[in-house]
């Protein structure tokens, strides 16, 4: 394992390199290796010919403060049993705090066979590609505006979409497959730039700045790029991606040596949210990546699709034990909403919007199409009492005379 201030010297993998037995037997003889991106165990979209890999990513800090907080020691334990991670061999692991999914890529690129297959892709366990470019799709989008669409879980419709079989007839007419760029204006109006967007999540400008400099200097030929993201907050979103093998080393190449300029001017940082402050920035530097590499490869065969992004992620429950929580889960809301509409108090709202996410957590999973219904119904119920009692909690009251 290397420290923060001894990374690894960012070379393509030569012939001839030594890898592990562990990532040479995820290599397979599929057209395209996909891997899965999480930081925990879920429900992921499979096939038969083995395209699609999870891979946990930041295994080494996984019981370390994070975003999404402290994940249980019993979940971790059922991700290092099924999941294959990325602090084996060559891997920067634990700075997954400072650069999210790219501490996988970089994974992938030090120690799995990228020879043994012609396409590697990159996804996550919420948004998945959707080949399947005339299936029919949900009417409700992630993002305003956006071509990313929302999957309650990972049902049939999904992994339809989503399959092997539908990648690989779009490969056969791809050099590229990339999710279709996104204008952040959507999200607000007031950006103007990348640069913009960037301050606006809550980072600092100079680091921005960091990044445009370090491009321009080791890569002239991206000056197109660059001067793209200053004049427009369009970019590709999520450093997903399906690209040739070859391609994907050059990429390495590029986004390594910046990502870890970067990471050194933040090492001291300990807000988790700035901690991230690279991996945004990644984005833009996949994004731009992608672009020059249509812009100066006139015969790449480029494909924009759309992205599934599934609400809930857990593993499928049994009936059984689907309705046991259920049985759980309805106690507590009869209780929470006693004492919150008696009250009014704000126990009562934190308990009761505690509950919503306990069940948007849960909901489903469940594969039973009945239970399904009743959780979805107990979901909606849920979010419209958090809304009723925040009404009534902030409703001003009369003054006494």
């Amino acid at each position: 394992m290397n420290t923060p201030d001894q990374h690894p010297t960012a070379s393509s993998p030569q012939p001839g390199d030594t890898r592990l037995p562990t990532a040479r037997a995820l290599a397979s003889l599929a057209r395209a290796k996909i891997f899965i991106a999480t930081h925990k165990s879920a429900s992921f979209v499979s096939d038969n010919d083995g395209v699609y890999q999870p891979l946990q990513v930041g295994r080494a800090v996984m019981l370390e403060r994070s975003k999404d907080r402290e994940q249980s020691a019993a979940c971790n334990l059922n991700s290092c049993l099924t999941i294959c991670g990325d602090d084996t061999g060559d891997n920067i692991s634990h700075l997954n705090r400072y650069l999210n999914e790219l501490t996988g890529h970089y994974w992938v690129w030090k120690n799995f066979d990228l020879r043994s297959v012609e396409f590697i892709g990159f996804c996550h366990y919420r948004r998945y590609f959707l080949f399947d470019q005339a299936g029919q799709r949900p009417t409700t989008r992630w993002l305003p505006c956006s071509d990313y669409y929302v999957f309650d879980f990972i049902d049939p419709d999904v992994a339809h979409l989503a399959s092997a079989t539908r990648l690989n007839d779009l490969l056969s007419m791809s050099d590229l497959i990339a999710p279709k760029k996104y204008d952040t204006r959507h999200l607000d109006p007031s950006v103007t730039s990348c640069r913009s967007r960037f301050i606006v999540m809550g980072h600092c400008g100079s680091l921005y700045d960091a990044m445009f400099a370090e491009v321009a200097t080791r890569h002239p030929s991206f000056n197109i790029e660059l001067a793209e993201l200053s004049r427009s907050a369009l970019h590709y979103h999520g450093n997903m991606f399906v690209m040739r093998s070859q391609d994907f080393q050059e990429y390495c190449d590029f986004i390594f040596p910046v990502l870890f300029g970067l990471t050194k001017r933040i090492q001291d940082e300990t807000n988790p949210h700035k901690q991230r402050a690279p991996a945004h920035l990644a984005e833009f530097l996949t994004s731009m990546y992608l672009s020059h590499m249509q812009r100066t490869r006139t015969d790449l065969r480029c494909h924009e699709v759309d992205v599934a992004y599934v609400l809930i992620s857990e593993p499928s429950l049994t009936s059984r034990q689907a309705m046991s929580l259920m049985s759980t889960l309805a106690i507590q809301l009869v209780t929470w909403n006693c004492l919150a509409f008696v009250t009014c108090g704000f126990a009562g709202k934190q308990g009761l919007s505690d509950l919503a996410v306990r069940f948007d957590e849960f909901g489903t999973c469940v594969k039973r199409p009945l239970v399904y219904r009743c959780v979805a119904f107990a979901r909606r119920a849920f979010r419209f009492l958090s809304r009723r009692l925040s009404r009534i909690r902030t409703r001003p009251t009369k003054s006494p005379e």
